[in-house]
């Protein structure tokens, strides 16, 4: 999933009736009263989950697709979870989704900060469209794409056409820079300069007007492909992380561009220096940040961790990880309460 963590508030989901707790009491006098959930029992002195989250100032809303692909809501820090229905009432289902300006975008896209229009490829084909009024505001060729943020206002569409990165008919990031931010991948750091080297662009993004992250991968006669995590001010390298080797994917960037994190497991920050997060969690393979950008929310087989940023920057040994009983198959984190009915868009 690559998108913006945006922090529109979700225009639309409609939190089912919670069951009277009186209910689990109703009764007579001699009748015991219903035991309480397994979540809800701690030895004496250890928080609960829900207060270690309150502790830790964590709030706002985890949106999710399940192993089923239907669409729920986690409240934090109540962790209260809801399905995510249409305004019609009907459920919500999709593996990949995206939220944008209140609407329920299935799959996956790039879209502006302010989550009104965005972005999506098809093949090597790029569809422009407005969420809210749903028309197609252009077509272009060259994936993927993403979104620059201007300094003097509005957003840029960039896109990977050609060997280079692109903007209308500029050339931004040519080929020639993109093979010498591959060759400082230790691997190919001391190859030949004869070899012939290729390049390609899997997925990126722009932290802000001047600096560019994204993932390369590279191919050439007798030599193994690599794959790296590089981040550019202009056509300098200032970071680059290929600490798990050839698999990197699944990119996101926080909303005010300071963060990135990437699958199996990599934190970039917007400076150029990278941790890994830690690798007791499993498999990760999916990505949110907070609204706040304190926190990191990582989706494995088995749980959805939130995981402090700032003790991961400090390399804290033990950072502070809150363990969510979720399983998520795409996941974003929204900021504010929920009402209404999801909108749809394509």
């Amino acid at each position: 999933m690559h998108r913006w963590a945006t922090a529109v508030v979700v225009g639309g989901i409609v939190l089912l009736a919670l069951l009277a707790a009186a209910d689990a009491f109703r009764g007579s006098d001699q009748e015991s009263a219903a035991p309480p959930t397994a979540s809800t029992i701690h030895p004496r002195g250890k928080p609960t989950l829900t207060g270690t989250l309150r502790r830790d100032q964590i709030s706002g809303q985890l949106i999710y697709s399940d192993p089923l692909c239907q669409l729920k809501v986690a409240l934090l820090p109540s962790l209260e979870r809801e399905l995510v229905r249409t305004e019609n009432g009907g459920q919500l289902t999709g593996c990949t989704f995206s939220m944008a300006a209140g609407h329920f975008l299935p799959g996956t896209v790039v879209m502006t900060r302010d989550g009104e229009t965005i972005a999506r490829c098809a093949g090597n084909r790029v569809t422009i469209r407005n969420v809210v009024t749903r028309s197609i505001l252009g077509r272009a060729r060259g994936c993927p794409v993403a979104w620059r943020q201007l300094r003097q206002g509005g957003s840029q569409l960039t896109r990977f056409a050609e060997g280079a990165i692109r903007a209308d008919h500029n050339v931004l990031v040519s080929q020639t820079i993109l093979l010498d931010a591959a060759r400082h991948h230790p691997n190919l750091a001391g190859l030949d300069p004869s070899i012939r080297l290729h390049v390609a662009v899997s997925e990126f993004a722009w932290l802000d007007e001047r600096k560019m992250i994204a993932v390369l991968q590279t191919s050439a006669s007798d030599v193994p492909p690599e794959r790296m995590l590089v981040l550019l001010d202009r056509w300098n390298v200032i970071g680059l992380s290929s600490l798990f080797g050839g698999l990197i994917r699944h990119l996101v960037v926080s909303q005010s561009g300071d963060y990135a994190a990437v699958e199996p497991g990599i934190l970039m920050r917007s400076d150029g220096r990278s941790w890994a997060l830690p690798r007791t969690l499993g498999i990760l393979h999916v990505f949110a940040f907070s609204p706040d950008e304190r926190w990191l929310a990582v989706g494995t087989r088995a749980s959805v961790y939130l995981i402090s940023v700032t003790d991961v920057e400090r390399n804290e040994p033990t950072p502070r990880i809150n363990r969510v009983p979720i399983l998520a198959t795409d996941l974003v984190w929204e900021a504010g309460g929920v009402t209404g009915g999801t909108k749809t868009a394509g």
